[in-house]
């Protein structure tokens, strides 16, 4: 639903919560899996903010949990929601999965933190605005196929860890998850 803001969950529902109106999977101990960002949240309005997750660890973003959060438009064509347009993952998250943020067209910038170990395929898909994504970690991590997949992009800035090294084998798993029309841009 496009106009869906905010999610609640019963208190002491023992498998689902929710925090800033998103809903998370309790996935064991007190980790947590991001299930749903609702479309019309104000936390997925330009960066995505991650709301306090208080005691629990996010340490996953499950399939289509930000399916579609894109640019809306009133009834003059004016801009009245940007949609995600860049996104900082948390420290704690380790698994991003296929299709995660899919149809999420307007994402120009996107950061993982050093301990990400799986992004799923076309997690980012299409990636249609992207313009630079930036592993803090020092090699990136596993990768589905076409993860930032689009057909029309022609350059794109990685950053890849302070020290990171990029050998061969790591810089054509990138150029696949971009797609074959990319070039890819490696800043250290």
């Amino acid at each position: 639903n496009m106009y869906l803001e905010n999610i609640t969950v019963e208190e002491g529902n023992g498998r689902y919560l929710s925090f800033g109106g998103w809903l998370y999977e309790k996935i064991g101990g007190n980790e947590l899996r991001l299930v749903h960002i609702p479309r019309a949240s104000a936390n997925a309005d330009g960066k995505l903010i991650f709301p306090d997750t208080g005691e629990y660890i996010l340490t996953e973003i499950a399939s289509n949990a930000a399916y579609g959060i894109i640019q809306n438009y009133d009834n003059q064509g004016q801009i009245v929601f940007d949609g995600i347009t860049e996104i900082e993952f948390p420290d704690t998250v380790r698994v991003i999965d296929d299709l995660a943020f899919n149809v999420c067209s307007a994402i120009k910038s996107v950061t993982f933190p050093a301990g990400i170990e799986y992004i799923g395929t076309r997690a980012f898909a299409p990636a249609l605005n992207i313009q630079s994504i930036t592993f803090n970690g020092i090699l990136p991590p596993k990768m589905g196929e076409n993860v930032f997949s689009n057909p029309f992009q022609r350059h794109l800035r990685l950053l890849v860890g302070v020290f990171g090294r990029v050998r061969k084998a790591v810089r054509h798993k990138l150029l696949q998850s971009v797609g074959n029309a990319a070039k890819l841009h490696l800043q250290f």
